[in-house]
Order: C-alpha cells, then sequence, then structure tokens
C-alpha cells in the first residue's frame, strides 16, 4: 500500500511541476501578430571590436531583432509567435532603434540597440553572444559602446519592475447621497476611481437608475470621462424619487493601457536566428460602483424637497471651453461648430481664453465639432454631446487638443559645394545653457523631436573628418505658431578634396576599371589612376584649373571622350566630378572588396545563378573586377560559395535584373577580414610574443634539474632500505 501511494504521490507532484512549467511561460500574447516576415537583409560594418551583423527590417514596416548571434541568418523567412518577453527586452526595443535616435545614423543606431540585445542577454541567462574585447577595450571609433551599455543598464532596472498594467478601484467614504444645495439632485460623496497607469482619461457610464442621473466633476461641470487623478459625483434627479422611496443608481468606470511589449518569434528551421520585435499589446480594465438616494416623506420637522416644475423650465445655458489635453489650460484660436440633431449649425465660434457661452438653447441633444485646430495643435477628431431637456437646463463642454510635436530639421553642410556633411558633432543648448540634444550630422540630414517651446542654440563640438570645426552657432525658437524648423549651417574643407566618381550611364552606378587622368592647364599630367567602385578622392591639388579624361575604357564598355574641367581656389576646396561611360552590351562587373579598406580581395569562390537556379558564372575573385559580357536579359542572383583566406563567409546574396532599360549592373561584395577581437583568428595567432631568456637561464636550469634528480634518487634508496 505505501508503494502505491508513493507512486500516486510522484505522479501527482510530476502533474503539478509540469503544469506550473506550462502556466509559467503562458504569457499575454493575444495582441501580438501571429507571425512576420523578415526582408532582406544589410550587412553592418563592424562598429565595435569588428563585429559584424545585418540589419532586418520587416516586410510591412518596423524591424526585428536576433536572439541569437551564433545561428544562420534570419534574411527573407517568416518567424511565428512563441512567447511574450520580459520588460527589460521591450525597454531595449522601446528606447533603441528607430523610436530613438543616438547618433542621427540609421546604422550606427540599429547597430547598437542590436548589441544591446545581445548584451543584456549575456548579463541576465548567461549565454556569451559578445565577447570580452566586445565590451571592454576592443575598437570603438564611432563611440558606440556607452549608448550599449546605457540601453543595457536601463533594461536591467526596467526587467525587475516589470511591465505596467493598468488598474481600477473605485471606492467612496459612503454610498449615501445628500440634497444638493438647489435642492435638484441627490448628490454622491467624491468617488476616487484610484486609476493607475491608464491611457488619458477614464470614462463612467450610468447603467443603471433613475432616467436623469449623472455624472460630474467636482465642481458640478456634467461630463463622463475623467483624469486619472481626478474624483466624480453622481446626481440622482428628485424629480425621479417618489415620496419616502429609496433608488439606487449604478455606474461602471472603464479605463485602458496601450503598452508596448516584446515577443519573441522563431523560424520552423531551428538552425535559423529567432526573432524579438516590439508589438503593442492594450488592456482595458473596468470597476463599478452603486450609490442610493432616499426621499423622505412629509412629516413633523421635515421638508420634502419640491423639483423644480417641468411646465417652466428655467432658461437653458450651455457653456464651451477648449482646453490644452496634457495641461488643462484654455486654448484660444480653435473654430468650433454646434449641431443640432437635424445635423444644423446652430453656432460657430473661435475659442478665447474665456468659455463660449450660449443662452436660450432649446431642448434638444447637441453635437460640438472642431473645424479648425488651434497654431500649433492638431486638429481634434473627437465629437462631443450634450442635452437639454426640462430637467436638464444647463451644461458645460470641455473641449481637448493636443498640441502638435516639434520638428527640427538640422543640415551640416559643406561650405563651398552645399552638399551634405556627416560625422559633425553637434550639441543643441536652451536658453540657460543646457545641452538638451547630442547627435552626429547625417548626410540626410537629422530630425530632432520633442522639443518643449523656447529658444535653442545650435553648435559644433566636433568637426567632421577633412573640415575645420565652425564656430558659428545657429539659434531658433519654437512655439504653438512654429512647430517646424529648419536649420542650415556650414563647414570649410581643411585641404583641397576632388571626388571622382566614374559612374554607367544607363544605371547610374559606380565603374571600376576606368584608367583616368587629371591634366592641369598646361595640359600637364599630374595625376593617374584607376577608378573604383567607391569613387576616387584626390587630395592635395594646388589652386587652379584641371580636366579630367578617360585614356583606358573599364572592361565591356565603350572609351569616353568626355572631359570634365573643373577649379580649385581658396574659396573652393571641394569639388565632385561625375561622369559616364556607355556599356558596349549588356554586361556585368563583380567587385570582391575588404570591408574595412576597400580594396580588392582575390581567393573568393563566387557563384551567378539565373531564376530557374542554373548556373551562368562560377570564379575566383582576383584584384580586377570580374566581368560578364552580353549576358541574355533576366533577373540574377550572385553568392559567395567560399571566402578568401583570412576572411569570413558573406552570407548575403544579392541579386540583379538585366534587360533593355537595365543594360549593365555592378556588384559589390564585401568581406570582413578575421581579427583577433572579433574572434576569426586562433588564440595562437593572438598571442603576446615574450622576450627570449633561455640563453642567459641555462645554467640555472641544468643546476636545479641536477639538484632535483639528486633528492629523488635519495627518497628512492631510503625508502628501499626502510621497507628491508
Amino acid at each position: 500500500m505505501k508503494k502505491v501511494i508513493s507512486k500516486i504521490s510522484k505522479i501527482l507532484t510530476a502533474i503539478v511541476i509540469t503544469a506550473m512549467l506550462v502556466f509559467a511561460d503562458t504569457e499575454s500574447t493575444n495582441a501580438a501578430a501571429k507571425s512576420v516576415k523578415v526582408g532582406s537583409t544589410t550587412l553592418l560594418s563592424g562598429y565595435v571590436a569588428g563585429t559584424r551583423f545585418s540589419i532586418k527590417p520587416l516586410v510591412g514596416g518596423g524591424y526585428g531583432y536576433c536572439l541569437n548571434i551564433h545561428k544562420g541568418s534570419a534574411k527573407n523567412t517568416t518567424q511565428y509567435l512563441q512567447k511574450e518577453m520580459g520588460a527589460g527586452m521591450a525597454y531595449i526595443l522601446k528606447n533603441g532603434y528607430p523610436n530613438k535616435s543616438f547618433t542621427g545614423n540609421k546604422s550606427k543606431d540599429y547597430y547598437i540597440t542590436q548589441a544591446a540585445v545581445w548584451w543584456f542577454l549575456d548579463d541576465t541567462t548567461g549565454t556569451s553572444y559578445l565577447s570580452k574585447s566586445f565590451k571592454t577595450k576592443g575598437t570603438d571609433k564611432s563611440g558606440l559602446r556607452k549608448y550599449i551599455k546605457k540601453l543595457v543598464s536601463g533594461a536591467k532596472t526596467a526587467k525587475k519592475q516589470g511591465y505596467s498594467t493598468p488598474s481600477l478601484n473605485v471606492k467612496v467614504s459612503t454610498k449615501k447621497t445628500t440634497l444638493g444645495s438647489g435642492k435638484k439632485y441627490y448628490v454622491s460623496k467624491p468617488i476616487d476611481a484610484n486609476a493607475k497607469n491608464i491611457d488619458g482619461k477614464y470614462k463612467v457610464t450610468v447603467t443603471s437608475g433613475p432616467k436623469g442621473t449623472i455624472t460630474t466633476d467636482v465642481n458640478g461641470h456634467h461630463q463622463s470621462s475623467f483624469k486619472a487623478n481626478e474624483k466624480f459625483l453622481i446626481k440622482i434627479p428628485v424629480s425621479k424619487i417618489g415620496e419616502g422611496k429609496t433608488v439606487n443608481a449604478k455606474v461602471k468606470v472603464t479605463a485602458s493601457s496601450t503598452i508596448k511589449k516584446a515577443y519573441k518569434y522563431a523560424p520552423k528551421n531551428n538552425n535559423i536566428q529567432p526573432m524579438v520585435v516590439l508589438q503593442p499589446y492594450t488592456k482595458t480594465v473596468s470597476d463599478t460602483i452603486t450609490v442610493s438616494a432616499t426621499r423622505p416623506k412629509p412629516g413633523k420637522n421635515i421638508v420634502v424637497p419640491t423639483p423644480i416644475p417641468t411646465t417652466q423650465p428655467t432658461p437653458a445655458s450651455v457653456s464651451i471651453i477648449k482646453l490644452d489635453r496634457d495641461t488643462n489650460a484654455v486654448v484660444e484660436g480653435a473654430v468650433l461648430s454646434v449641431k443640432n440633431s437635424s445635423g444644423k449649425e446652430v453656432a460657430r465660434f473661435t475659442s478665447t481664453t474665456e468659455a463660449y457661452k450660449m443662452n436660450n438653447v432649446a431642448n434638444g441633444t447637441y453635437t460640438v465639432e472642431e473645424v479648425q485646430a488651434p497654431a500649433g495643435y492638431e486638429l481634434s477628431k473627437e465629437k462631443q454631446t450634450f442635452t437639454i431637456s426640462d430637467t436638464e437646463r444647463t451644461a458645460e463642454v470641455r473641449y481637448y487638443n493636443k498640441a502638435k510635436e516639434s520638428v527640427v530639421s538640422i543640415f551640416k553642410l559643406d561650405k563651398n559645394t552645399e552638399k551634405p556633411v556627416a560625422g559633425a558633432g553637434l550639441v543643441i543648448k536652451d536658453a540657460n545653457g543646457n545641452v538638451v540634444r547630442s547627435l552626429t550630422s547625417s548626410v540626410n540630414g537629422n530630425s530632432i523631436t520633442g522639443l518643449a517651446n523656447g529658444t535653442y542654440t545650435v553648435e559644433e563640438v566636433e568637426a567632421p573628418a577633412g573640415y575645420e570645426l565652425s564656430t558659428e552657432k545657429e539659434t531658433f525658437t519654437l512655439s504653438n505658431e512654429t512647430k517646424s524648423v529648419s536649420v542650415k549651417f556650414y563647414n570649410k574643407a581643411k585641404e583641397s578634396v576632388v571626388s571622382i566618381i566614374k559612374l554607367d550611364k544607363t544605371t547610374d552606378k559606380p565603374v571600376s576599371g576606368a584608367v583616368l587622368e587629371i591634366k592641369d592647364a598646361n595640359g600637364n599630367v599630374i595625376k593617374k589612376f584607376t577608378s573604383s567602385v567607391n569613387g576616387n578622392s584626390i587630395t592635395g591639388l594646388s589652386n587652379g584649373t584641371y580636366t579630367v579624361e578617360e585614356v583606358e575604357a573599364p572592361a565591356g564598355y565603350e572609351l569616353s571622350t568626355e572631359k570634365e574641367t573643373f577649379t580649385l581656389s581658396d574659396d573652393v576646396k571641394s569639388v565632385e566630378v561625375k561622369f559616364y561611360n556607355t556599356p558596349k552590351d549588356r554586361v556585368v562587373t563583380i567587385s570582391k572588396v575588404d570591408s574595412t579598406t576597400g580594396k580588392p580581395v582575390a581567393g573568393a569562390v563566387i557563384v551567378v545563378t539565373n531564376e530557374a537556379g542554373e548556373e551562368v558564372a562560377r570564379f575566383t575573385s582576383t584584384t580586377e573586377a570580374y566581368v560578364i559580357k552580353n549576358i541574355a536579359d533576366g533577373t540574377y542572383t550572385v553568392e559567395e560559395e567560399e571566402a578568401p583566406e583570412g576572411y569570413f563567409l558573406n552570407e548575403e546574396s544579392q541579386t540583379f535584373t538585366i534587360d533593355s532599360e537595365h543594360l549593365s549592373y555592378q556588384v559589390t561584395i564585401e568581406d570582413v577580414p578575421k581579427t583577433c577581437e572579433n574572434g576569426g583568428k586562433d588564440d595562437d595567432e593572438c598571442y603576446v610574443e615574450v622576450p627570449d631568456t633561455a640563453s642567459s637561464s641555462l645554467p640555472f636550469c641544468l643546476i636545479g634539474i641536477a639538484i632535483v634528480s639528486s633528492g629523488i634518487a635519495y627518497v628512492y634508496k631510503n625508502n628501499k632500505k626502510a621497507h628491508k
């Protein structure tokens, strides 16, 4: 019997443990998409310690972040919802790219966010996705490590706090109402919804009670939605309660909250990277409360309230006021329209600092709409209604607007060419000189949002490469009338820089392999070079007028006869020259380069396939670009099958199309060199050489060996004697 009981006990224990595990891992995922699709990925530079990975956009918008760096690429895969992840992971995604920018550069911001995901997992789950070098002293020329560490620190705090959830706990000191000062209503004590972590306002709806029962704020203003910290009253009309009768009125309070949660997605192939994606999660909560009103019978020393006669109602009045949704401040300048139940406009006015008054309003239901937003505010699509009846003779309408978000566009430009300049370190200071934003200029400009109204100054604290530090300061002001500002300021190049780009005339893409000469005004050749897919930068030319000519055409192209002239002077130090080659026929050029230096790399095995998957070319890269001539129309895929010695395999495939409108295409494949910092080299290749001291210590080693040998012989002999 004991054995049977023991077995049953073990079975029950196993069931309980299994149930606990199942329910412990079952989380609220109903709000998230059931699946996401990852699009084509782009390999990023190894900004920190040479560690490289790809940016992973989602089809339909947004981005995913890899949860396991050691698994295969997630590009072009469909991933399926697994579970809800913790608040720490959600913190990284909410405070990382694309929701926030650290540097003003998309690639660097994504890099920071993805690295923070792996670093956080290393610190909280014991994984080893990032090397010690990455986290400590590995190369970090762009200064990204500090942003990654800050994200991880915030995520750890968020992990402890967990997700915020909305809650309501409606309370009142007594459920009995008392007769109001106007003897028209029985009025409850102030009711506290105790609303926590809700979006906007909570709503109150009368679900049962005498007709004409209403809710108001504590000042008696008729309304049905309230701020989280605001209390409300329930009013029951005296006229609807019989003498000596008690009635109840019940209201329902509802509120909701939408937060961003992190969800894990995984493909069906377990060898592919799983992803974490940020998704909205909405939860609605509600609570109810009931109050009572008793109208006494007439009797000795009892005064029975007499309702206002309904046959002669008092003149009706309505007040309408426009308020800021966040500050509750009065907003002027909004054009509002009041319509009756038939849709006829009965009033149109512009809001001022005083409430708009409507007198002698006829019985009926009315709608208030905004037809023109006040300066600095978004147009409100909300419609508010109020009703005037024999028992409801007054109404107050509070109509809210949300302030527009400020947008400041900052452009850093070359003083001579007016072209965008990336890499300038900028700060934005408020009127008190406090730094409110730091950013790095981008070739696409930088958009700064969320600044409050006020006056600001933009200053440069670090010059971009090749430019002098700018001392100019640009000032701008934000107000309700001015929410969008564009700021331009300039850098002067330190020395002359001539950028020469050779392009395909049909595709406008760079062409490598053209031999070019730069001649001075006297026709002397002062530079001769071969065009690169990254363009060519020529520095150190003195002031004067120059001509660029092509002396040898790139493979598959006709020789260009055009000549491009440019002039350098004290005022013009930076020049960009573009000119073109026409392909002889359908031609594809494939170049293999080092991701860090941009120089050609030999030894990679490259395969080109058509749409049917048939191989149309296979070659080993050299220091010259590989050219495919007379290629048939169609769509092709280029992949690296074998990496050159000393490099990681590039797993990213590239596609191109050749047709009558696209006669040529240039493909550039980048490979990441293996280094000690990114784990590409073996430990024995990364050792620190120790000075050779063997020659000087040899005599001491021999003496030591002799002493040890004598000692061993002595011990052995004594032990042998002892056992005789």
